[in-house]
């Protein structure tokens, strides 16, 4: 075979890599290493969730009240919302994010919601074709952050008025191109009513 000093010296054209386009999977001893260590932090994290959700329902009920999704808090879903995802079941992702924005939206004791559940909901809708959705939660999730600053501003926000501006050009495009509106959306019942401080 020859090496890179051969071809320098013109020799030759250097030999066509022989490593393949995608990786071969991992198998044996080092794959189910890395899933029982995958499977471990899951069951932590799983387990400290738990522990959370427990402890909040003795110590603050009306609190539990009112950040609880499906009987726990709305931290816990986390993981079950990405493997919805990783399984391609997005309409299922997007029903239980929905329900965690609500509950984020509750508990959010005059500050920004958690902002995660919004922005998962985002890119959901988008995959899905539910540009409307996408550009009615953005526009829910920046109006805790007030007016447009005229300059950015390095924060998150950029990305979020960022993602916002992108999602109302392709629903322009899309318009232009003769797509029905109806499409764009799941429907009026997308996102559960906003909740306001009172």
């Amino acid at each position: 075979m020859m090496g890179l000093l051969d071809w320098l010296r013109g020799s030759k054209k250097p030999a066509p890599s022989k490593s393949p386009a995608t990786p071969e999977p991992l198998t044996g001893e080092v794959a189910s290493t890395l899933e029982e260590r995958r499977q471990q932090r899951y069951d932590e994290a799983m387990k400290n969730k738990t522990e959370i959700t427990e402890r909040m329902k003795r110590e603050d009920p009306a609190r539990a009240q009112r950040e609880f999704v499906r009987g726990k808090h709305f931290v816990y879903w986390t993981e079950r919302i990405r493997q919805l995802k990783r399984d391609g079941r997005n309409h299922d992702a997007l029903d239980l994010l929905a329900e965690c924005i609500a509950a984020a939206e509750r508990g959010r004791d005059r500050r920004e919601p958690a902002p995660w559940y919004s922005t998962q909901f985002a890119i959901v809708s988008r995959k899905c074709g539910y540009i409307d959705d996408e550009i009615q939660v953005l526009e829910r999730l920046l109006r805790y952050h007030g007016d447009r600053p005229v300059e950015p501003t390095g924060t998150k926000e950029d990305d979020y008025w960022e993602r916002l501006d992108k999602a109302r050009a392709l629903r322009e495009k899309k318009i232009a191109a003769g797509v029905d509106p109806s499409e764009l959306t799941r429907g009026p019942d997308a996102l559960p009513a906003e909740t306001v401080d009172e």
